[in-house]
């Protein structure tokens, strides 16, 4: 009887074992026929009661009973997963969204070796994980949201190294998140949410390089964390999740977890002789400079002007300037982000952050120091200390800046006659050398000592003292456009 089935559609009733006589059992070899052993594909239902030990005999790939009404309560109830042992051929068993109820038997961990998929979620499961789970070593979907399992996550679903997605949202799991799940490298999804979990994020998480979407939270976000992360923006480095928790002193801890960006922090390119020498940098070209400062002009711009509600980022420097493998710039770390609750148009606005005004010296406006408010303005100024830095080498902290020389006040001083004496010379060695192998005739250290020019006078607007009389940062962006642009059509010709 139908050799080549590939789905079976079964409604049927399972009776009680427990109310049952032995002899009023189901029989499932005279229901199904003993052909049915070639069957792949079987879904139940609306079906009730409790799964019968005998549902072993058959031998599917896959087995589907989701969204029935299924019960389990007792070791006996829960007796058929031992005999689902028998399923050597099973690659994805489901049976979620019931009413299986009591422990999850220790026999999972003896299912089939080809078990990609274990779908449990929506139940009313209770208890451990067993640790014999570890043992499926071929799943690549392992998913029992919205259950009651308690107790700590076992360690050993680290060895679960073929994972793509990892579902136990909405438990009560308590303890930490084991570190092995940093073992969990193919991870694409992992949602944790909504469990007792204490401590910190494992540090093994940063493992994680491809993961696309994980969720750690547990309803208790800041209003930071909430706007954080749903801002998405080219320039911007994505907010992959935000969580809250307690550390081992029970003390709040808020983290935010972002993209990997391979080619490091803008700080570590600038300076990369106060940074790991193993890395051997190579300088940045002045069109990749162009780029960098095009994106954090595009990024700031956003975050102000097209947000809702807008956002100060307030901690602005190379080192939160992160580069992807394409030196593409994405502004990240907003652990100091104030959201702008009362925007007035031209002038100072209030901050509803409950975190203290904070940032780094050299790159913080100078008004905040003083007592002043938050500001879009306040960032405006850290771009145009970013942009002198990017354009002339040095960090406004370095040893030469001191008894009231600034950064900006010495590229005033050379501007624009002298400025050329003070520019960045990795970026002139570089331009300099490009320039040498064109036999063209042209002169193209004109159009960069031009297109350096127009950059620091944009910064040097940006970066002024008083917050009025900087530049907005729409205007800087648009500036820093025409620049770019109009280097590129020059130099391409």
């Amino acid at each position: 009887m139908w050799p080549h089935l590939l789905l079976l559609l079964l409604p049927y009733a399972f009776q009680s074992a427990s109310a049952t006589a032995l002899d009023d059992k189901p029989d499932v070899d005279a229901l199904l026929g003993a052909s049915l052993v070639n069957a792949t594909q079987i879904r139940f239902l609306d079906i009730t009661g409790t799964v019968p030990p005998e549902i072993g005999m058959l031998c599917p790939e896959v087995l589907n009973f989701e969204s029935n009404q299924l019960m389990a309560a007792t070791a006996q109830d829960w007796e058929f997963m031992t005999f689902l042992t028998n399923c050597t051929r099973l690659r994805n068993l489901c049976i979620q969204a019931n009413a299986l109820g009591g422990v999850l038997p220790s026999s999972v961990g003896n299912l089939s070796a080809h078990l990609q998929q274990f779908i449990f979620g929506f139940n009313e499961i209770s208890g451990k994980l067993p640790f014999g789970i570890s043992n499926l070593v071929g799943l690549n979907v392992l998913d029992f949201p919205h259950n009651q399992f308690t107790d700590v996550l076992p360690d050993s679903i680290g060895r679960l190294n073929l994972l793509q997605q990892l579902y136990f949202n909405n438990n009560q799991f308590s303890g930490s998140l084991p570190s092995s799940l940093g073992n969990l490298t193919r991870l694409l999804v992992l949602s944790a949410g909504s469990n007792k979990f204490k401590g910190g994020l494992p540090t093994g998480l940063g493992n994680l390089q491809e993961i696309t979407e994980a969720d750690f939270s547990n309803n208790k976000f800041s209003a930071e964390c909430e706007a954080l992360s749903k801002v998405r923006h080219r320039y911007l480095i994505s907010v992959i999740t935000c969580c809250s928790s307690s550390d081992s002193s029970q003390n709040d801890f808020k983290a935010l977890m972002f993209e990997f960006m391979p080619n490091g922090n803008l700080d570590s390119w600038l300076h990369p002789d106060v940074h790991d020498a193993s890395q051997q940098l190579q300088g940045l070209t002045l069109i990749q400079r162009l780029n960098i400062a095009v994106g954090i002009a595009d990024a700031l711009d956003y975050l102000h002007n097209n947000c809702e509600p807008p956002i100060v980022h307030c901690d602005l420097k190379p080192s939160n300037i992160l580069l992807n493998e394409d030196l593409v710039a994405h502004v990240g770390d907003f652990g100091l982000a104030k959201i702008i609750s009362e925007p007035a148009a031209e002038q100072l606005i209030n901050s509803k952050s409950s975190t203290g005004i904070r940032g780094t010296i050299g790159y913080v406006a100078p008004e905040y120091g003083e007592g002043g408010q938050v500001s879009s303005r306040g960032d405006v100024y850290s771009f145009g200390s970013v942009v002198l830095e990017l354009f002339i080498g040095k960090a406004p902290t370095h040893d030469m800046f001191r008894d009231g020389l600034t950064l900006q006040k010495h590229a005033k001083d050379a501007f624009p006659g002298m400025l050329m004496q003070i520019v960045d010379p990795v970026l002139l060695s570089i331009e300099e050398a490009s320039a040498s192998s064109l036999l063209d005739g042209s002169n193209p250290m004109e159009h960069t000592s031009n297109a350096i020019s127009s950059v620091i006078e944009v910064a040097l607007s940006c970066s002024k003292h008083a917050p009025t009389e900087r530049m907005c940062i729409g205007d800087a962006a648009a500036a820093i456009h025409r620049i770019r642009d109009s280097y590129v059509r020059i130099t391409q010709k």
